[in-house]
C-alpha cells in the first residue's frame, strides 16, 4: 500500500508541476479555486454520510444490516447533491462570483457541478471500500485516479490551455479510479452481505445521522481551514479590483502548496486506513490499544512528515527555478511555512481518530471552529498588509493553535503525552529556518529513536518488531529486531 501510494504521489507531483508549466498564473489560480471548491463541496453536498463508512460499515456488516445502512445513505446523499447542484446552476451569477471571484455562465457551472457529482461518487466508493478494511484496493483506486487524471489533463492541455479542461479531466479520472473497486461492489450486489437482521431505517438513522452531522460539520470546517488562504486572497486582497492579479496571487499560492497538498492527501489516506482498525478495537473494549496506537502514530507521523518536508525543501529550488523558470518565486518563498502547516494538520488528523472512535464529533467541531475563526481573523488582518506571506502566517498560527486545543482536550480524557512527544510535535518549526537546520534536527531525532528509548519506548519498539520482523523474515531477511543495538 505504501509503495503504491508513493508512486501515486510521484505521478501527482509530476502532473502538478506540468500544470504550473502549461498554465498561466491566472489560469492556475482559477483551477486552484475549482479544486478548492470540489474539496469543500463534495462532503458538504452529501451531508457527511460517506464519511461515516469508516466508523459504521464494520459495525453494521457484523450485525447483518449493511445493505439497509448503505441504501439509507445513498438516498439521503443523492438528495443533498441534487439540491446543491440545482442551487449553484440556478443562481450561477452569485455562486460563480463567490467561488471564482468573477461571473461565469450557466454552462460553466453545469460543467463544475457535473464534475462534482463524479467526484462524490468516487469518494463514496473509496470510503466504502476503506470501511470494509481493504486498504490495498483503496490505494489502487487512488493510484488509478491519479494516473488517469495526469494523462487526460496533459492531453487536454496540449490542445487547450484552459482550466475547464482540467475540470473535465478530473471528472473522467474518477470513473477510471472506480475500476479497481468493481469486484468489491459486485460481491455486495450479488448478496454476499444481504441483511440477516432487518431493522427500520429509523433505528439506524438515530445512531448514524448525528455522527454524520458531526462528520459534515467537521469536514466543512477542516476543508474551510485549508482553503481560507485562497479565498482570503480572493476577497480580502487590496488588489481585489484587478481579477487577473488576484487570480495570479492564488496561482502563486497554489504552486507553493503543491508539495504540502500531496503530503496532506497522503496523511488523509493513512488516517482513513487506521480508523476502521481503531474502531474495531474500540468496539471490542480494547481502549488501551487505541491509546497506544494513537501515541505511536503521532510520533511516527511527525518524524515521517518532517523528513518528507525536508526533502521537499532540498528539491524545491531545482523545481521552481529550473523546471518552472522562476515564474513562481512567491510560491517558493512560502513553501517552508506551507510545509509546517502540513505537518501539524497531518498530526491533527491522526488525533481526530480518537474523537471519532469516542463519537465526540461535536467537541472536535468546536475545536476546529475555534481554529477556523482564528485563521479567518488573522487572514482578514494580515492579507491586506502582507499578501501571500500574511495568508501563510495566519495558517501557521491557526494550525498550531488547533493542535494545542486537541491535545488539551485529549488530556481531559486522561490521555497524556510525554515530553518527547511535544519535542517531536514542535520540530516542524525548524522548517522555516531552512533545509540544513531542519535536516540536522531530523537526523538527531532519528538517532534518538533508533538508539535510545527517549522518543520511542521499549514497549513501542517491541510492538513494531512484532509487526515488521516476521514479514522481513518471510522475505528472506533474518533480523531479530529492526533497531540499532
Amino acid at each position: 500500500m505504501l509503495v503504491i501510494n508513493l508512486l501515486q504521489r510521484g505521478v501527482g507531483f509530476a502532473r502538478n508541476i506540468a500544470l504550473c508549466y502549461f498554465l498561466s498564473e491566472a489560469q492556475l489560480g482559477l483551477w486552484g479555486l475549482a479544486s478548492s471548491f470540489f474539496c469543500l463541496a463534495a462532503p458538504l453536498a452529501v451531508l457527511g454520510l460517506p464519511g461515516t463508512f469508516g466508523r459504521f460499515v464494520e459495525v453494521y456488516r457484523s450485525r447483518g444490516q449493511l445493505v439497509r445502512f448503505l441504501l439509507m445513505s445513498i438516498v439521503i446523499a443523492l438528495s443533498g447533491y441534487l439540491t446543491l447542484a440545482f442551487s449553484l446552476v440556478f443562481f450561477c451569477g452569485i455562486s460563480s462570483v463567490a467561488i471564482f471571484g468573477e461571473p461565469l455562465s450557466a454552462w460553466d457551472m453545469c460543467l463544475v457541478t457535473s464534475a462534482l457529482g463524479f467526484i462524490i461518487l468516487f469518494n463514496a466508493i473509496t470510503e466504502l471500500v476503506s470501511g470494509l478494511r481493504m486498504p490495498k484496493t483503496v490505494s489502487s483506486m487512488h493510484a488509478a485516479n491519479s494516473v488517469a487524471f495526469t494523462l487526460l489533463s496533459l492531453i487536454g492541455l496540449y490542445w487547450f490551455r484552459d482550466w475547464r479542461i482540467l475540470v473535465v479531466a478530473f471528472a473522467g479520472a474518477t470513473l477510471v479510479g472506480i475500476a479497481p473497486s468493481v469486484r468489491v461492489l459486485l460481491s455486495l450486489g450479488r448478496g454476499s452481505c444481504q441483511d440477516q437482521q432487518p431493522v427500520p431505517w429509523s433505528t439506524i438513522a438515530r445512531r448514524v445521522l448525528p455522527f454524520a452531522a458531526s462528520v459534515w460539520v467537521i469536514n466543512f470546517l477542516l476543508n474551510s481551514f485549508d482553503l481560507v488562504d485562497r479565498y482570503g486572497l480572493l476577497h480580502f486582497s487590496s488588489q481585489a479590483n484587478l481579477n487577473d492579479d488576484v487570480h495570479s496571487l492564488v496561482g502563486q499560492l497554489h504552486s507553493g502548496k503543491l508539495i504540502p497538498t500531496l503530503l496532506s492527501n497522503f496523511a488523509v489516506m493513512l488516517s482513513g486506513v487506521v480508523l476502521p482498525y481503531l474502531a474495531a478495537d474500540w468496539e471490542c473494549g480494547r481502549l488501551d490499544r487505541v491509546v497506544s496506537s494513537l501515541r505511536t502514530s503521532v510520533k511516527f507521523g511527525s518524524i515521517f512528515f518532517l523528513m518528507m518536508s525536508i526533502g521537499a525543501l532540498i528539491a524545491s529550488p531545482f523545481l521552481f527555478t529550473w523546471l518552472l523558470h522562476g515564474r513562481y518565486a512567491d510560491g517558493l518563498a512560502i513553501l517552508p511555512k506551507a510545509l509546517t502547516v502540513c505537518c501539524w494538520m497531518s498530526i491533527a488528523l491522526f488525533l481526530s481518530n480518537y474523537f471519532w472512535c469516542a463519537e465526540r464529533g461535536r467537541l472536535l467541531g468546536v475545536l476546529t471552529a475555534a481554529g477556523l475563526i482564528a485563521n479567518i481573523g488573522l487572514c482578514f488582518w494580515w492579507i491586506p498588509a502582507m499578501g501571500l506571506h500574511g495568508a501563510m502566517n495566519a495558517n501557521v498560527v491557526a494550525s498550531g493553535f488547533l493542535l494545542v486545543l486537541m491535545i488539551f482536550a485529549l488530556k481531559q480524557w486522561k490521555i497524556e503525552f510525554d515530553a518527547s512527544t511535544y519535542v517531536v510535535l514542535s520540530a516542524p518549526l525548524v522548517l522555516m529556518l531552512g533545509p540544513v537546520p531542519a535536516a540536522f534536527v531530523c537526523g538527531a531525532m532519528i538517532i534518538a529513536v533508533s538508539r535510545t528509548s527517549w522518543l520511542l519506548s521499549t514497549e513501542e519498539k517491541q510492538g513494531i518488531d512484532a509487526l515488521i520482523v516476521p514479514r522481513l523474515q518471510r522475505l528472506g531477511w533474518k533480523p531479530s529486531t529492526i533497531w540499532a543495538r
